[in-house]
């Protein structure tokens, strides 16, 4: 929804994380609380600021230097498209944590099936957006206080994703723990820093029972709206109904809150029936149930796309 291009100041070093709340059936919680340096971001941006203009025409030279020349390809994918630009290719680790040893799910066990399957699902719902994922390694961790972090906070992910982390920031790391159950948090591009010193925690947490398994209930989608945090987007129900705040893309109607379970994925549910549009419960980045959920739209792709521009690839 588009906002007003009012510049918020904040301290960075915030980096806010909401309260854990149960899972409700079928849908999700997300535990990324965008605090507001990410809304001065999204203004920012908006508003056109020269700052960022320059910054994502800085990543956009860096991803054509990494895929050659404009018509050149990135492991066999179209570098350019008249509506999304250069392919971007990200590598991804994935990390899977375990109470005890063995290939038992119960301990957190994740297969390579299982693995495969969720790096299919990212690939098909980032394809709008000219975005693939290129998975290089699953490391397996057996860590009895790291699995059992009901919610993980800042301490285990600092922890835990300081030994385990991989790469730099253009490398997406995945973490998958057994006993979060239904939930996920994500840090966003931003809060990596100028000099990289944040980067050591980069990366998406996820519970482990949130593997695409055939049913609608579990399709995946948990680590989709992860991944689209770690490019920047908001909720689709930041800022409730109102007409002046939002998650800052014109092309997603503004809805009051979390629609959790959405319950038969109703096609006509308005929270804001004073306002365009009906709840966007297909998108992946509500709460909704993931049977109702369709994928992202071309705001929210060009959003992806100039955020990662700006605070991945400028930086890089």
């Amino acid at each position: 929804m588009l906002l007003s291009t009012r510049i918020v100041t904040a301290l960075m070093a915030a980096m806010p994380l909401a309260a854990a709340m149960p899972q409700q059936p079928g849908g999700e919680f997300c535990a990324t609380d965008p605090g507001e340096e990410a809304l001065k971001v999204h203004r920012q941006m908006l508003a056109g600021d020269a700052s960022v203009v320059e910054k994502i025409e800085a990543g956009k030279a860096n991803l054509m230097e990494a895929v050659g020349l404009p018509g050149a390809s990135a492991k066999g994918r179209p570098s350019s498209s008249a509506a999304n630009g250069a392919a971007m290719n990200f590598n991804t680790y994935v990390h899977i944590i375990q109470s005890a040893s063995g290939t038992s799910p119960s301990n957190g066990y994740i297969s390579k099936q299982q693995i495969d399957a969720q790096m299919r699902v990212l690939n098909q719902e980032y394809a709008l957006a000219n975005v693939s994922f290129n998975h290089v390694n699953t490391s397996y961790t057996v860590n009895s206080k790291w699995a059992n972090a009901v919610y993980p906070g800042d301490d285990v992910q600092t922890e835990m994703k300081s030994r385990l982390r991989v790469g730099g920031r253009l490398d997406l790391n995945l973490f998958y723990i057994p006993t979060w159950r239904g939930s996920g948090v994500c840090r966003f591009p931003f809060w990596i820093g100028e000099n990289d010193e944040n980067l050591h925690i980069d990366g998406c947490m996820q519970s482990s029972d949130s593997f695409p398994d055939g049913s609608q209930n579990h399709r995946g989608f948990l680590t989709v709206h992860e991944v689209g945090h770690w490019m920047g987007l908001l909720h689709t129900f930041q800022g409730g109904c109102s007409d002046v705040e939002g998650d800052f893309v014109a092309d997603t109607p503004a809805e009051k809150g979390p629609n959790w379970s959405s319950a038969g994925c109703p096609a006509d549910l308005d929270t804001c029936p004073d306002l365009p549009g009906l709840d966007p419960i297909e998108n992946h980045m509500d709460y909704s149930h993931e049977s109702c959920k369709t994928g992202f739209t071309a705001g929210q792709a060009k959003r992806i796309r100039d955020m990662v521009l700006m605070y991945r690839y400028a930086n890089n």
